[in-house]
């Protein structure tokens, strides 16, 4: 005969009955805390950055250090796992480099390096098959210095001396010129992106653990904003495309089979203005200024408006492509 188990009375099951840690007027005072800490102290474009049509506010990698710094924690981010088939030879003969990383928020409770309590963990995934670093823009190049400043006016091509060009011109069909492969083509120098993926696989676990240990998720979501050159990605910068779903966990750190599209512009429209803000020089917008000019409804069109008005006087007429005034003719 089988003899069931006596039942646990009540008493004996409170070790194991989830409580909270603090009362109601201490959880009241530290939302409080808080939310008074991110209206005070936290500086908009330099610790977070808010995107058109996104409910809540990004939070950036320099915002996640301050916060951490403020509550006594700090953060680890090792690489748990890595990828890099820079031959192909796995992934169909086409280069793939890959990286999670590891976010773990402690504080450290004694002198030796291993006291200390882990408050929270997160993943960062982020591979080169995203789209923003599996593909290139290709525009026409220059034959004599091999910049990308080729412009086409109705007596030829010329490069721009005001990108950078060299300033020589070229008649209208120099296959040199006309022969090559334009618009978005897989990037054939993945090597030299390993560092950047590896940063931004990291600057996502760092974020997502950060929002976990922290308990601001009601008030900032993940950075969606990668580039490179963007506060806080890292200490290279490089033109990393606009935006990806980055995120923070794996779940959300890109996709191997990543479309040549992202966002409401395409990659020659985001090309074109990029180009039009550079030519600005001291004038040009900061990044996370140029992400919030380009993420309005109709983005293109009121960005390039707004670019070629600020450059007037210095931009070739929107159409027809002829030089601008001092330029080849």
């Amino acid at each position: 005969m089988t003899t069931l188990p006596a039942v646990r009375q009540a008493a004996d099951l409170k070790p194991w009955t989830p409580t909270f840690a603090m009362s109601v007027n201490e959880a009241v005072e530290q939302v409080r805390m808080k939310r008074e800490f991110f209206k005070r102290c936290m500086i908009e474009n330099t610790h977070y950055g808010t995107i058109p049509g996104t409910p809540k506010p990004s939070l950036w990698k320099p915002g996640a250090e301050f916060l951490l710094s403020s509550m006594g924690l700090h953060c680890e981010v090792p690489v748990k796992e890595s990828v890099r088939d820079y031959t192909g030879r796995d992934h169909g003969g086409e280069a793939f480099v890959e990286f999670l990383c590891s976010g773990v928020v402690y504080r450290q409770i004694g002198p030796q390096p291993g006291d200390r309590m882990v408050i929270a963990m997160a993943d960062g995934l982020c591979n080169s098959w995203e789209t923003k670093y599996r593909w290139r823009n290709a525009k026409r190049r220059c034959p004599d210095c091999d910049g990308e400043t080729i412009r086409e006016n109705d007596k030829g091509f010329y490069c721009w001396r005001k990108i950078g060009g060299c300033g020589h011109e070229f008649q209208s069909g120099d296959a040199r010129i006309t022969a090559q492969t334009l618009g978005l083509v897989k990037n054939p120098d993945i090597a030299d992106l390993s560092n950047t993926i590896l940063k931004i696989a990291g600057k996502r676990a760092y974020v997502a653990s950060t929002l976990l240990a922290t308990g601001c998720s009601d008030i900032f979501t993940q950075d969606l904003s990668d580039d490179e050159d963007g506060p806080g990605a890292g200490e290279d910068g490089g033109d990393s495309g606009r935006r990806s779903n980055g995120g923070g966990g794996r779940q959300t750190g890109g996709s191997r089979g990543g479309s040549a599209q992202s966002g409401s512009l395409t990659a020659e429209q985001e090309s074109e203005l990029r180009e039009l803000n550079e030519a600005l020089g001291d004038k040009k917008w900061s990044v996370p200024m140029f992400k919030a000019k380009v993420g309005r409804p109709n983005g293109y069109t009121v960005t390039k408006a707004e670019l070629e008005a600020l450059g007037a006087g210095a931009q070739p007429p929107a159409t027809g492509e002829e030089p601008a005034e001092g330029e080849p003719s």
